[in-house]
C-alpha cells in the first residue's frame, strides 16, 4: 500500500533502520486450501526474501517442547538420577524444531548473528533460544529478541532514546519475597551489588504501588522480583503481586515509565492472549504501552533460585555496558554451556528495543 506523502514503504525503512550484522524474521502461519505452511520473511540491510515451509509436525513438536521443559518444574532431586536422559528428549525436540523453522532460513540470514523475531499464532510461546542445533543452543550462536510487529519495531527504534553510560544508569528494583520465592531479597542484594548507588532498592512492604509509580518513572532499569499470575480468560486480571496487593494490566498501563528495560522477575509474565489480528494482550504490551523500550519476561513459572542467578549475570552484563539481548544472551548462553537444563534459562525473552 501507498505509504502517504513523504513516507517510505515499510520494507524499505526497515532496511534502512537495521544495522548490517542484524536480520528481521517475521513468521506466519497458513492453512487453507493449500495446506497447513509457514512463510518465513527475513529483512536485512541487503535484501528482502521468503521462504514457505511445510508446518509438518510442527504442533506436536512445541508441545512437546514445553511438555518435556514443564516436566522439570516439580521433580527437585528426584529427577537428577535421570537428568542425562531427560536432557536428551528436550533436545530431540529442540532438534526438530530448529530442522523445522531455524536451518532452512540460515542462507538468508548469512552471517548475521542478532535476529528480530516477529512469531505468529503458537509461535508466541516457543522459546526461540532454546532450538537446537545437534550442537548448540541457539542461545550460544545468536542473540535473539522478540517485536510484536515490524512496523511496531520500527517505531519503537525511532523514539528510542541514547542509552546513558553505565555509570550514569539509574536503577530500581521492587521486591516482594513469599513462600515459592525465598531468594527475592537476594536477587535484589545482588542487583545493588552490580550496580551500588544507582541502585534504589524497596522490598516487600515497601514495594507498594505508590512507591513504583513515584520511583520507576524516572528508572533506566525497572526490576520488579515478586509473584506474577497470566489470567488467559482475563488477560486484564493478569498481575505482579506488589507489597500492597496487586498489579495490574490496567495498573500498569497507567505508569509513566522512560526505562530502556524492565525485568520481570516473576512467572509467566511472557505469557500474552493472541486476539484476533495476532494482538497480543498481557504485562508486555502494557509495559510497552506504559513507555518502556524493553520488558524481559518469561514463558513459564520460573525457579526463584536459578532465576536470581540468571539475572545477577545479565545485570552484570549491563553494568559492562551491554545492550539488553546481548545481556541476555551472554546470561543465557553461559548457563546452557554450564549443562543447566532449559527450564532454568530459556523463560526469558527480550520484547521491544534489545
Amino acid at each position: 500500500p501507498d505509504p502517504g506523502p513523504g513516507r517510505q514503504p515499510l520494507g524499505r525503512a526497515l532496511q534502512q533502520a537495521l544495522p548490517e550484522d542484524t536480520a528481521l524474521l517475521l513468521w506466519h502461519r497458513l492453512v487453507d486450501a493449500q495446506g497447513d505452511r509457514l512463510l518465513a520473511v527475513v529483512v536485512t540491510r541487503d535484501a528482502v526474501a521468503h521462504r514457505v515451509l511445510p508446518a509438518g509436525d510442527l504442533d506436536d513438536r512445541l508441545q512437546g517442547l514445553r511438555f518435556q521443559i514443564d516436566s522439570w518444574r516439580h521433580g527437585g532431586a528426584a529427577l537428577q538420577r535421570h537428568a542425562a536422559r531427560l536432557m536428551a528428549r528436550v533436545q530431540d525436540h529442540a532438534q526438530a524444531l530448529h530442522a523445522l523453522l531455524w536451518a532452512p532460513l540460515a542462507p538468508l540470514l548469512g552471517a548475521r548473528r542478532r535476529v528480530i523475531v516477529v512469531p505468529h499464532r503458537e509461535l508466541h510461546y516457543l522459546p526461540f533460544g532454546a532450538l537446537h542445533d545437534g550442537r548448540h543452543w541457539l542461545v550460544q550462536t545468536h542473540t535473539l529478541s522478540l517485536a510484536a510487529s515490524a512496523s511496531v519495531w520500527l517505531a519503537g527504534q525511532a523514539a528510542a532514546a541514547a542509552p546513558p553510560a553505565p555509570d550514569r544508569t539509574r536503577v530500581v528494583a521492587l521486591g516482594v519475597a513469599g513462600p515459592q520465592l525465598p531468594q527475592v531479597a537476594q536477587e535484589l542484594a545482588a542487583v545493588a551489588a552490580v550496580h551500588g548507588a544507582q541502585a534504589t532498592l524497596r522490598l516487600d512492604a515497601e514495594a507498594t504501588q505508590a512507591v513504583l509509580a513515584s520511583e520507576a518513572s524516572d528508572a533506566d532499569l525497572l526490576h520488579l522480583a515478586c509473584h506474577g499470575r497470566f489470567r488467559a480468560d482475563n488477560p486484564a486480571f493478569s498481575f505482579l503481586q506488589l507489597g500492597d496487593g496487586p498489579l495490574t494490566l490496567q495498573d500498569v498501563r497507567a505508569l509513566r515509565l522512560r526505562a530502556r528495560l524492565v525485568l520481570l522477575s516473576a512467572c509467566e509474565t511472557g505469557q500474552s492472549r493472541v486476539a484476533p489480528g495476532d494482538e497480543l494482550l498481557g504485562l508486555v504490551r502494557a509495559f510497552t504501552l506504559a513507555g518502556a523500550q524493553g520488558v524481559l519476561a518469561s514463558l513459564w513459572a520460573v525457579e526463584d533460585g536459578a532465576t536470581a542467578l540468571l539475572l545477577a549475570d545479565l545485570h552484570q552484563a549491563l553494568r559492562n555496558g551491554a545492550p539488553p539481548a546481548q545481556a541476555l544472551q551472554q546470561a543465557q548462553a553461559a548457563a546452557a554451556a554450564a549443562g543447566e537444563h532449559p527450564f532454568h534459562w530459556a523463560a526469558f525473552a527480550l520484547h521491544g528495543q534489545g
